[in-house]
C-alpha cells in the first residue's frame, strides 16, 4: 500500500473573509482543507485554475460612460421608446458617448 505524504500550507488571509468562507464551508459539509485540496487536484488535472480572472466580467464604467449612459436613458425615457436591439442600444450609448468628448 503507497502511503502519501502532505504538506501543510500556510496562506495568509483577512480574517472577515475566512470566518466567512468558513460558515459556508461548515454548511456544506466541508472543511477549509478538503476544498483546498480539492482546488489543487482540479489544477493539477486540467492544468488551468478554474476560476477567471478577467477584468472585463466587473469592469464598472468610468465617467465618461456613465454620462453616455445616464443621456442614453434619459433620451429614452423623455421621447417614450420602444425596446430595441441591444446592438441598437449599444450603439446609440457609442454614438453618445463621442458627443460628449
Amino acid at each position: 500500500m503507497s502511503k502519501f505524504t502532505t504538506k501543510n500550507l500556510v496562506v495568509p488571509i483577512e480574517t472577515h473573509l475566512k470566518d466567512e468562507v468558513k460558515a459556508i464551508l461548515v454548511r456544506l459539509g466541508l472543511n477549509q482543507s478538503q476544498v483546498v485540496s480539492a482546488l489543487y487536484k482540479e489544477i493539477a488535472r486540467t492544468k488551468k485554475v478554474p476560476l477567471s480572472f478577467d477584468l472585463n466580467d466587473t469592469r464598472e464604467p468610468d465617467s465618461e460612460e456613465l454620462v453616455a449612459i445616464n443621456n442614453f436613458l434619459a433620451r429614452r425615457k423623455s421621447e417614450n421608446y420602444n425596446t430595441h436591439s441591444l446592438a441598437d442600444v449599444i450603439s446609440e450609448i457609442e454614438t453618445s458617448k463621442g458627443k460628449t468628448k
